[in-house]
């Protein structure tokens, strides 16, 4: 969700950036909670999304306990009261448990407005002040939350994504006065309220979304097959030329001398009328005349085939820009154009295979040198032992959404982890236990702690050219782990 603009009187979504106004509004409205205490942080059930369980022990008793959602999403930030409770997911994520150490237990004392954001300073005795800040980040359409220490160290939700001059804009805000309770309950709801209006219409046709990405690039490959499959048609269409070219050539192949390049002979039933035949230098004039009529007989052969599929892909071409075009539209149903992309294959879906098609591709096999166990929540676990199924591990089997291992600092086994696109981070006891079992498969000895490197899949990079079993990987994380003969052995029985 995303705050959208607050004007007085409006109902419609608003289509531009908040302003520094709407900013001062929604902070004097927060205003009214200072002296609450954070006992409790959630998230992230949505990108850039957190939700703090706030106790104010001054208000009365069916008010004391509010629940604070703070988010930066969709190019625009702000934060409001709701009593929609949301899922404690865990594992949690980094962000999210970085706040569970430093904002629990501390009481909001300020509330300041930005030109781009919303800053809630938190204050813990007399400690100095810390500030919780739901920003537009430096980037168009990257709004992000981050936390500002007491030293003016600033931690954004996405690293490298800061404005060098944050900290000093939340410092020289003015605070908010507490704006009436009732007012400030209804600026809250309307920013609440536009704000879920105005994500639903950036994810159904805003600039930059997921569904265009995935129409255009649809579209796109559509095309090129559309003129992959012209140029086929094109071709085919020569059956005819051709096989009048080889009774030309079967007729007068006494004529045809050895290594030229082309010939030009009379066609005997059409006086006055000649015909060129291209030739190979390599073949014998014998062997030209069987490769015309072999060629001859496939484009006849795939005619009605390729013209099948090259109306199947020009309806297909049709229905996109359709689509294309409707995405564009500012009264688009998100639901009907989800419909829409899922008919024409968008987004991944996959396309209806005949049988006969089906039944001749191979399964492919796990490839040589991988082996195969279960994890102790029941997850496909691969261990290769050797660089070349390290190799393959990476280039061939990993998804983006899976956790690779290495033993750091020394040659050895990869591991991978599968996980669910939807979950990308097991639990902390299964990464241990994977931990131990990728140091086991590179040498260390039952008992010995190691170092073990982890990433998901998708940061894990083969550079051309180099060595078997060597990788580049970005945004590694750390286990210090320990091989348990119990972790081994229980892997061990369950290898497939």
């Amino acid at each position: 969700m995303a705050c959208a603009c607050l004007r007085s009187g409006e109902a419609a979504v608003a289509t531009t950036a908040p302003t520094s106004n709407t900013y001062a509004a929604l902070a004097a409205a927060l205003a009214n909670l200072k002296g609450a205490i954070a006992q409790q942080v959630r998230g992230p059930e949505l990108d850039g999304v957190v939700q703090l369980a706030l106790y104010r022990p001054d208000a009365e008793r069916d008010s004391r306990k509010v629940l604070l959602d703070v988010w930066a999403r969709d190019g625009s930030a702000g934060a409001w009261r709701t009593d929609d409770r949301r899922r404690n997911r865990t594992p949690q994520g980094s962000f999210t448990m970085f706040l569970r150490k430093h904002l629990i237990g501390q009481r909001l004392q300020e509330v300041r407005a930005l030109s781009d954001g919303i800053a809630l300073g938190w204050q813990r005795r007399e400690t100095p002040m810390t500030w919780l800040i739901a920003w537009r980040g430096p980037r168009k359409g990257a709004s992000q939350l981050a936390w500002v220490d007491g030293r003016g160290r600033c931690r954004p939700v996405w690293p490298g994504r800061v404005d060098a001059g944050l900290v000093d804009r939340v410092r020289a805000a003015p605070a908010a006065p507490p704006m009436e309770p009732t007012a400030g309950l209804a600026v809250e709801a309307r920013a609440q309220r536009l704000a879920k209006g105005q994500t639903a219409q950036q994810s159904a046709q805003g600039e930059g979304s997921a569904l265009r990405r995935m129409v255009r690039a649809t579209h796109r490959r559509q095309r090129r097959l559309v003129q992959a499959l012209e140029g086929d048609a094109a071709r085919a269409g020569q059956a005819d030329a051709l096989r009048e070219q080889g009774e030309v050539l079967k007729i007068c192949l006494h004529r045809v001398p050895s290594g030229a390049d082309s010939v030009v002979l009379d066609v005997p039933w059409k006086p006055g009328q000649s015909v060129t035949i291209a030739l190979k230098r390599d073949l014998a004039p014998a062997a030209t005349l069987a490769r015309i009529f072999r060629r001859a007989r496939a484009f006849a052969k795939r005619i009605d085939e390729i013209e099948a599929r090259l109306s199947a892909a020009r309806a297909t071409l049709a229905g996109l820009e359709q689509l294309l075009e409707a995405c564009l539209q500012p009264d688009a149903d998100a639901d009907d154009l989800q419909q829409r992309a899922a008919a024409l294959g968008v987004g991944g879906a996959r396309q209806q295979v005949p049988e006969s098609a089906e039944s001749k591709r191979k399964p492919q096999g796990r490839p040589a040198g991988i082996a195969r166990y279960r994890s102790p929540a029941g997850r496909e676990v691969l261990l290769g032992r050797s660089a070349t199924a390290n190799d393959k591990l990476v280039t061939r089997l990993a998804r983006g959404c899976d956790v690779w291992m290495h033993v750091r600092g020394r040659p050895g086994a990869h591991l991978l982890l599968r996980c669910e696109a939807k979950r990308p981070r097991p639990p902390v006891d299964e990464l241990l236990a994977c931990a131990a079992l990728v140091a086991w498969g590179s040498g260390v000895k039952r008992g010995d702690r190691v170092d073990v490197t982890w990433t998901h899949a998708r940061h894990v990079r083969k550079a051309k050219g180099s060595a078997p079993g060597l990788v580049y990987i970005a945004e590694e994380h750390t286990l210090y782990a320990e091989v348990d003969s119990v972790i081994i052995d229980a892997f061990r029985a369950t290898r497939g």
